[in-house]
């Protein structure tokens, strides 16, 4: 319950996911068959910004939210998909039409967002979509947290190597190892990061103590 109380809920979000539905820009990378222009029809219908290809494009194209992918046809005729699963693009819904080991293999590899099966039909096509491109978001704004934190380590690794070269070289101790470092960030203008990474590098090129 106190998920509920704090911050946004989940209705609210639900419903931003929704107001937002006609926004999204949507690509299907499906042969141009019957069910492939049922598909298109009830995207339309829902209001999206919809276009379609086949065969898959060596490049997608670019501001593209969701991607809808015929996965057997990809499979059978051996076609390229270029997806970085590690950093996707866009929301990914996988169609199938039948499920074996080499297929949900293939679906976990390109980390779909979720999955829909054929023969194409209207109920559980919106649900899909509003959740496909709902979870990719929070997917992305996670990994950017992640990249900020690994950075600020990184950035708290640099200032420590660089207070042990002052500590070392200049019989300081830590707090003045640190002063002098902020001292000359405020002097010149600069983070206290750039000083650190000033002085690493000036010690490996003079070939000062670091440890």
């Amino acid at each position: 319950m106190a998920g509920l109380v704090r911050g946004r809920s989940p209705g609210a979000e639900t419903s931003e996911a929704l107001r937002n539905i006609r926004s999204l820009r949507v690509l299907v990378i499906h042969p141009h068959d019957e069910d492939g222009e049922e598909l298109l029809r009830h995207l339309k219908r829902i209001g999206c910004q919809t276009q379609a290809t086949w065969p898959p494009p060596k490049q997608l194209p670019p501001n593209v939210d969701v991607v809808f992918l015929s996965l057997r046809q990809v499979i059978e005729a051996q076609q390229s998909f270029p997806w970085k699963a590690d950093n996707p693009p866009a929301a990914l819904v996988v169609i199938v039409d039948y499920e074996n080991p080499v297929m949900v293999d293939a679906v976990l590899k390109l980390t779909a967002q979720a999955v829909i099966g054929l023969p194409i039909r209207p109920f559980g096509l919106l649900t899909n979509l509003v959740s496909a491109h709902a979870l990719f978001t929070r997917e992305r704004k996670l990994q950017r947290r992640i990249e900020k934190l690994e950075e600020k380590v990184k950035s708290i690794k640099r200032l420590n190597q660089a207070k042990e070269i002052l500590m070392k070289n200049h019989g300081l101790d830590e707090d003045e190892a640190y002063r002098m470092i902020r001292s000359q960030a405020m002097n010149k203008r600069m983070t206290t990061e750039a000083i650190a990474i000033a002085i690493i590098n000036a010690s490996e090129i003079l070939g000062l103590k670091q440890d």
